[in-house]
């Protein structure tokens, strides 16, 4: 039987890194695609996701998008379309496209509403040999905090501080998300 490829969006948070965990070991084979865009956590990040899949003996690319524009934290509007969309030209074959998306914020880009437009436009373009998967698409920050918890994925590997500084910084979204989950 030959196994589905499905490539991860992968920013080495717990959202994305339990993504990952959902396909592995399965009938799935596996490429991590990170995206530096020019956010202020791209170094750390970079860090990260190396580990991560070191660790996990999974391939990875690492594609940088050049702009003159400053990313601030919080909502980049655009940026899951944009991932989105760099996934897509980087897709060489029929699959799966994966986020770590989840409910629980008031991000457009992390709504059901967005996951199936975004469906239907990587189905459409495609024409239906790649499909937008997003596992945590019902699931909030907790719920996979205690996915996390429950298939032993170390949180402490992880890295999600939206500033680029030693986490939890205690300012950004990301970093009191983690706070909320001790």
């Amino acid at each position: 039987m030959d196994k589905i490829n499905v490539t991860v969006l992968f920013s080495g948070g717990i959202d994305s890194t339990a993504c990952i965990n959902m396909f592995h070991g399965k009938q799935y084979k596996i490429k991590l695609l990170y995206i530096d865009y020019g956010q202020k956590s791209c170094e750390m990040e970079k860090k990260t996701v190396l580990n991560i899949a070191n660790e996990m003996n999974l391939p990875i690319s690492i594609r940088k998008y050049y702009s003159e524009h400053i990313y601030s934290v919080g909502e980049i509007l655009g940026r899951n379309l944009f991932l989105l969309s760099a996934a897509l030209l980087e897709q060489t074959s029929a699959g799966l496209i994966a986020m770590g998306i989840h409910a629980g914020t008031n991000y457009y880009d992390c709504s059901i509403d967005f996951f199936n437009l975004a469906s239907s436009l990587i189905s459409n373009y495609s024409a239906g040999q790649i499909a937008f998967v997003a596992p945590f698409i019902e699931w909030n920050k907790k719920e996979i905090w205690e996915y996390s918890k429950l298939n032993n994925l170390d949180r402490y590997k992880t890295y999600s501080c939206e500033l680029g500084l030693i986490q939890p910084c205690k300012k950004c979204l990301s970093c009191k998300d983690l706070e909320f989950l001790k």
